[in-house]
């Protein structure tokens, strides 16, 4: 299953049948958080990057996302 909070990904539609309760989702056995994007089959996630103080990093206005590999399940 693909599950996305990004209206332009494919996932969107799954995610939107799911709310208001959102799958936690995992990677090689830990859950990640900030999430933007999970593909089961394709063992991928994207999520928003935390910087050394623990906010969310931000380059030219934008919030810098990070792409994931690895055995990822919803939960």
């Amino acid at each position: 299953m693909r599950i996305s909070c990004d209206r332009d990904d494919p996932g969107y539609v799954e995610y939107v049948k799911l709310r208001p309760i959102v799958p936690r989702v995992f990677l090689d056995g830990v859950e990640i958080k900030e999430v933007i994007t999970a593909d089961e089959e394709a063992g991928m996630l994207i999520r928003y990057l935390r910087g050394m103080d623990g906010l969310i990093r931000v380059e030219k206005g934008i919030a810098v996302r990070e792409v994931l590999y690895g055995r990822v399940e919803l939960h």
